[in-house]
């Protein structure tokens, strides 16, 4: 696959990431899940990494894109949220997993359906390096907090 089809996702990816895994400490998700305001800000986050990935692509469509997704987001978090209140009993890591994969498909199915053919920006032709780097970060940030979320003792209420 062409680099300028692969490199629009990964920027959607390391947007995740960073948003959902290297912003959020246990003190914020506790904070998040108890006032709308951290909940905001951590959508506001993923919204303004992802934009900013996004400026050199100078494309009103992958704004939009980045936009809806945020928006995506927001509803399934809020959506995660009120089942945990309603459902105390269910496992908050399986939730957490299929919150997850919920996030990567929408993030996956925008990137197939908007942004597959967006050309590459100009500084970015000739550097693959800029993709096996970045595609590297992200499994690397995936696994580092699977197995640092997995290992951490669930917040009291």
């Amino acid at each position: 696959m062409p680099i300028c089809q692969m490199l629009s996702l990964y920027l959607l990816l390391f947007s995740h990431v960073c948003a959902d895994y290297l912003c959020q400490s246990k003190r914020f998700v506790y904070r998040k899940r108890k006032n709308n305001s951290y909940f905001l800000f951590h959508i506001f986050l993923l919204w303004f990494f992802a934009f900013l990935l996004f400026l050199p692509y100078r494309s009103g469509k992958a704004i939009a894109v980045v936009t809806v997704l945020a928006i995506s987001h927001l509803a399934v978090d809020k959506s995660k949220i009120r089942l945990q209140k309603r459902r105390p009993e269910i496992n908050k890591k399986m939730l957490n997993v299929i919150d997850q994969c919920l996030h990567f498909l929408l993030i996956f199915l925008a990137w197939r359906v908007f942004l597959f053919n967006l050309p590459l920006p100009s500084f970015f032709s000739g550097h693959p390096r800029i993709l096996n780097s970045l595609s590297v970060l992200i499994v690397i940030l995936i696994i580092y907090k699977a197995i640092t979320g997995l290992s951490e003792k669930e917040e009291s209420k």
